[in-house]
């Protein structure tokens, strides 16, 4: 198969974007899936937010938010279409040569290894070999982005490591992670009046859940923040402040998710060549 294949992504948020991009820069023909109110916080470089405002642009590559029954004519424009999904019907309205599921729920799925000719998953919850055919490495470390072709990823530990903060483009070791990345200590409508790359200092009100006040611990700028008005669950990722103040990395796919693509474009092309051997 030349890379004009048909890959469905399951999930388009900030690291499902590094896949979705550097498949279709690859030359696939890509579409994405997602829920009505995508809930990832680094909208500037997640395709996601097409749900939202009907366009996305990640890094050059554009995404179109389609319907169902549509979702081809946005591929025949070399537009990437993203589809609100929920109930999964996407994978089964046409042959897909990969299917990848990159929600990153870190426990099983509905996907299965028979749902395309390959199929990846990313991170906890998939074991190559019983529900996909490929697993891409997603815990931080030496191992992130390694596909794993027999058996399971690292297990989810729940845990944050207090230390890993490459998530703000540097690390910061002498830092507190629980001052620049936060999460809901209790489930409610969470509310906010700022934006992308807008500037926090410390003690600034950043936004509500509920009554309750989010109050930054950290200034910076906002890398990552929900949008206002969803009902979100305890313990959900709300904000992600760059100490640093780099605009620019607002908008860039991280230095993990790209990490990750590379996993999927690994395993992607290694599967495609086993497949087209065997024939």
């Amino acid at each position: 198969m030349k890379n004009d294949g048909y890959i469905l992504v399951k999930g388009a948020g900030d690291f499902a974007s590094g896949s979705i991009r550097r498949l279709k820069i690859a030359g696939f023909n890509v579409a994405a899936t997602e829920l009505p109110e995508p809930l990832a916080i680094r909208r500037g470089a997640a395709f996601s937010e097409a749900v939202y405002n009907g366009k996305a642009e990640v890094e050059g590559i554009t995404a179109v938010r389609s319907d169902i029954n549509d979702f081809e004519s946005a591929i025949s424009e070399r537009f990437i279409p993203i589809v609100v999904d929920p109930e999964g019907k996407m994978a089964g309205l046409r042959k897909w040569d990969v299917l990848v599921d990159a929600r990153m729920t870190k426990k099983k799925t509905d996907t299965r290894i028979n749902d395309a000719a390959i199929v990846i998953g990313m991170g906890p919850g998939f074991t190559a070999g019983t529900d996909c055919h490929a697993v891409v490495e997603t815990h931080n470390g030496d191992d992130l982005g390694r596909v794993i072709f027999d058996g399971p990823p690292a297990p989810y530990t729940g845990k944050p490591k207090e230390k890993d903060l490459d998530l703000c483009g540097v690390r910061y070791d002498d830092a507190d992670l629980r001052k620049l990345v936060y999460f809901a200590d209790q489930g409610g409508i969470f509310k906010t009046k700022l934006g992308i790359a807008n500037a926090v200092a410390e003690g600034d009100l950043i936004g509500y859940i509920d009554d309750s006040p989010l109050i930054a611990k950290a200034g910076g700028i906002l890398r990552g923040i929900l949008h206002t008005n969803l009902n979100i669950n305890k313990g959900a990722k709300l904000i992600e402040i760059d100490p640093a103040h780099r605009r620019e990395l607002c908008y860039k796919i991280s230095s993990k998710a790209n990490a990750m693509a590379g996993g999927v474009l690994e395993a992607v092309f290694t599967l495609l060549s086993k497949n087209n051997s065997e024939r």
